[in-house]
């Protein structure tokens, strides 16, 4: 385009300019889950996708150096608290725990759910002290000494990720009229987050595998007091898996490899 005439001339030129679309989470929650759909190759509007908490437990027991747990639903065998992978799903995981606590099956109702979880053996919790050896909560410092792995198959998905990591002990512990401080953020329930993210598809085999540290185990069971006498109540080790649930997205999610 020109304006003007002769030697005063004033040209327009135009120059198209390429457009793109810049896509900003939200937040980091929302960033985690988009990159991680992205990575299944899904769309989010063919699956119903939520927050998600397994819950998997084993009762501790002197002398035991490894504790598998199992991530799959299995109605005649699964504890009453647990909380397992269904097959037909996909799990991303973004952040895992590590918590002990105790039960009391000796009682009617058996007591699971009575009892607080527990990211650190708390002595003013655990209170067992044996009349030789290390207490109760010494004892419980080998799981935070130890290493969880997470496996596909025989491949390790997460291999041998130090348990201290899972460690979390309240600015205000177990006193004798308030509980230990527990919340409100993830970190602050002893939730700590893992990056890249490992992606549980029910479809496969997939194992979790606790190492404790070596040391000694003795009383680690607990069902003992601080006077050395026995009890009723045992204690249980909970690894919590925390993240976004695809609900039968693992027959999808198997064709493809990009984990």
């Amino acid at each position: 385009m020109q304006i003007g005439s002769g030697k005063n001339t004033i040209k327009e030129h135009s120059q198209s300019t390429a457009m793109y679309q810049v896509v900003v989470p939200s937040d980091a929650k929302r960033a985690k889950l988009t990159r991680a759909i992205e990575a299944l190759q899904i769309d989010l509007k063919d699956y119903i996708v939520s927050e998600h908490t397994l819950r998997l437990e084993k009762l501790l027991v002197a002398g035991q150096n490894a504790y598998d747990f199992d991530l799959y639903q299995n109605p005649g065998s699964d504890r009453p608290l647990e909380n397992k992978l269904n097959r037909n799903d996909v799990l991303i995981i973004t952040e895992l725990a590590l918590a002990i606590t105790k039960q009391d099956a000796t009682t009617t109702p058996p007591r699971y759910a009575n009892y607080p979880l527990y990211h650190f053996p708390d002595p003013a919790f655990f209170l067992g002290v044996p009349a030789a050896g290390l207490t109760e909560a010494q004892c419980l410092e080998t799981v935070y000494g130890g290493k969880l792995a997470i496996k596909t198959n025989n491949t390790e998905r997460l291999p041998g990720l130090l348990t201290a990591h899972f460690r979390y002990a309240p600015n205000r512990t177990t006193a004798t009229t308030v509980h230990a401080e527990y919340g409100p953020e993830m970190a602050g329930r002893g939730f700590f987050p893992t990056e890249p993210h490992v992606i549980l598809n029910g479809q496969q085999n997939n194992s979790v595998r606790l190492n404790v540290g070596a040391g000694e185990t003795t009383v680690i069971a607990g069902g003992i007091s601080a006077a050395a006498a026995a009890l009723d109540t045992r204690n249980v080790c909970v690894l919590l898996i925390h993240g976004f649930l695809v609900s039968e997205a693992a027959e999808a999610a198997l064709r493809w490899n990009t984990y």
